[in-house]
């Protein structure tokens, strides 16, 4: 099991067995919304 992880700039963590985060913790949603 990985690591538990919250985003550094919205809610989401690692329950989202789809997310995945970059070096600054910001998690794949918001980059994608960020777009």
């Amino acid at each position: 099991m990985n690591e538990y992880r919250i985003c550094s700039r919205c809610i989401m963590d690692t329950t989202d067995k789809e997310i995945i985060f970059d070096e600054n913790g910001i998690c794949n949603h918001c980059k994608s919304a960020q777009e």
